[in-house]
């Protein structure tokens, strides 16, 4: 199995999207989580960086996470998140591959 180094999190209201990548960039885990669950997710996964939007709940979720002894998530704006994903963004912007 391929080991995931990166997480990206959506975090909404009451389901949650984690994508996982390995270090060449190819998905290894696609997961949908209901709120009450994505810490038990995270506690089961070795430390790992992750990435999730800024917004008001994201402070909440950092500190939830590195509870979990993982590393510090880092919060980026919805534009970049939506940029690093290619959804969501006028067709000059999408990344060519």
């Amino acid at each position: 199995m391929r080991t995931i180094t990166t997480i990206g999190l959506d975090i909404a209201k009451s389901v949650f999207q984690a994508h996982g990548v390995d270090a060449v960039g190819q998905v290894v885990i696609r997961r949908q989580l209901k709120r009450r669950h994505v810490l038990a997710f995270f506690e089961k996964l070795p430390s790992r960086l992750i990435g999730m939007e800024a917004c008001a709940s994201s402070r909440h979720w950092s500190r939830e996470l590195q509870a979990c002894r993982t590393p510090s998530p880092s919060k980026r704006n919805s534009r970049h998140c939506a940029q690093a994903s290619g959804r969501n963004l006028p067709r000059e912007h999408q990344n060519p591959h």
